[in-house]
């Protein structure tokens, strides 16, 4: 991005664009800039080198490809001692009327810091920036610095759109992931199912009420990405200051002109943030696996959306998902829920709204306020998203458990059944199985196995046929049916440990 002072624009009412620069013909003057930076030279010497290179038709552009380059370049102060001490040094020792006494005291100052009289004077303005040497500097080949500024010119010029409309064709489902993660405000067209093409409305920094730093940096790394896209267009409506009087122009590019701009997308990172929130989360969520990196989802409407976070049952495999606001408006809200609900379609979606990226006053409004909605300020709420999913899993058992009261469940009689392979089976919640069995069978729920009546009393028999039963002969007999010694209290055994030897550990029938 670069200030407005250094965009240049083309106006032919109602259109808008920068003035691109073509990368083979300004080729020349780019390798110039980047010689400039050389590792070792003084700010100083580079800032005199771009200004020989400045002419009256290209000033702004070297002053922007030295912006860009200057985001990355690392410059350092090299003095021998600190400068404010050796100016102060050398001004006590009073004025000087000759170059004897010059020298004499740069001397005396040298030896009391214990340097050479010629660093002491180098030293005394090694804070100023022109003295600061380059010791670090990105180097791309002139043709990618140059389109690096034509995408600055266009991220520079839509600071000013009301609206942003995007479209991506076979990389859509990137899109979606990359509005995820920017955070801005969006508005997606419902899409044909069969096809994976994406429009999305962003909402443009001149089109919220509280104008941020922030807003815009995420609108340009969301155009960065955009162009780097296989294919793309974009169109915006910019509002445009002339004489005090704004003026509405409109702005469109597309693929046909990828050869300006950078041709290879940034990569799509999860924001740290929703990272450390979905860490958090897998750790306190008992049951669930939780994956960070927004899932795009296409709803039975053609609705779409891109929650940040995935959460899944590990027994049943049902899915729910989170989402972040990060900028909102309250209407924006209201869009927003209502959309990744449609999305999620009967999967649960939780959106949490951060109270800082408010941009424009008023609170959610009451549709869509509730269940579903959590606003925060600071760290994204973990504990009330466990009670949350809390929720959702006794919502997901109850359901399952009416689906089982109409259709039932089919159980072998004669053998073991393991709860959570039979849930797995049908995709439903083990508890919900569980409670199905315990109340239309008869038989031993035991540590996630059922046992029907016939196999519970065979062990029963087995048991019973042992004179004076001991742990280390039961054992086996479990083992035989696939259940452990846990079984016994549901049998109707009890286990007297008076030591910890199983060949004297004695199992008796529970009175």
């Amino acid at each position: 991005m670069l200030t407005k002072k250094l965009l240049e624009t083309r106006r032919r009412k109602p259109t808008i664009e920068p003035i691109y620069r073509e990368p083979a013909e300004y080729r020349r003057l780019a390798e110039r800039v980047l010689d400039a930076y050389e590792p070792g030279r003084r700010r100083g010497d580079v800032d005199a080198d771009l200004r020989a290179l400045e002419t009256h038709g290209t000033y702004k552009l070297v002053r922007s490809l030295a912006k860009l380059l200057d985001r990355d370049a690392e410059f350092e102060r090299r003095a021998p001692a600190d400068p404010a001490a050796l100016r102060a040094a050398v001004f006590e020792r009073g004025y000087v009327t000759s170059e004897a006494e010059r020298r004499r005291a740069l001397a005396a100052v040298g030896d009391a810091f214990g340097v050479p009289p010629a660093a002491v004077e180098a030293g005394m303005r090694a804070d100023r920036p022109e003295e600061e040497v380059l010791i670090a500097a990105e180097r791309p080949t002139p043709e990618a610095l140059l389109r690096r500024y034509n995408l600055a010119l266009i991220q520079t010029l839509l600071y000013d759109a009301r609206e942003i409309r995007i479209r991506i064709g076979a990389d859509g489902d990137d899109l979606l992931r990359r509005l995820a993660g920017t955070g801005v405000m969006y508005r997606l067209d419902d899409a044909d199912r069969s096809s994976r093409t994406v429009r999305a409305r962003i909402v443009g920094p001149a089109g919220v009420s509280k104008r941020s730093r922030a807003y815009r940096r995420r609108v340009a790394d969301l155009l960065a990405a955009v162009v780097g896209a296989g294919e793309w267009r974009i169109e915006a409506d910019v509002d445009v200051e002339v004489a005090g009087e704004t003026i509405p122009y409109e702005f469109a590019l597309d693929s046909d002109r990828a050869d300006l701009v950078p041709r290879e997308p940034p990569a799509v990172a999860a924001e740290p943030d929703h990272v450390a929130f979905a860490e958090r989360l897998a750790a306190a969520a008992d049951g669930w696996r939780v994956a960070v990196g927004p899932t795009p989802l296409r709803g039975p409407d053609g609705a779409l959306a891109a929650p940040a976070v995935l959460v899944e049952r590990r027994t049943s495999g049902r899915r729910c998902f989170v989402d972040f606001a990060g900028f909102w408006t309250p209407e924006y809200l209201a869009e927003r829920l209502a959309r990744l609900r449609a999305a999620a379609a009967d999967a649960a979606a939780l959106l949490l709204v951060d109270d800082a990226g408010r941009c424009a006053e008023g609170s959610i409004p009451a549709e869509g306020a509730g269940e579903g909605v959590m606003r925060y300020s600071g760290t994204p709420p973990v504990d009330a998203a466990v009670e949350w999913l809390h929720g959702v899993e006794k919502r997901a058992i109850a359901s399952d458990a009416a689906m089982l009261a109409r259709q039932g469940l089919g159980v072998d009689g004669e053998a073991p059944t393991d709860i959570d392979a039979l849930a797995a089976e049908y995709w439903i919640e083990p508890t919900a199985v569980e409670e199905h069995l315990r109340e239309t069978r008869s038989g031993v729920v035991s540590n996630g196995t059922f046992l029907p009546e016939p196999v519970a009393e065979r062990i029963r028999r087995d048991i019973d046929d042992l004179s004076e039963p001991t742990l280390a002969e039961v054992n086996p007999i479990l083992a035989a049916y696939g259940v452990g010694q846990d079984a016994l209290s549901a049998l109707g055994y009890a286990v007297s440990y008076g030591t910890l030897d199983q060949t004297e550990v004695e199992v008796r029938k529970a009175t």
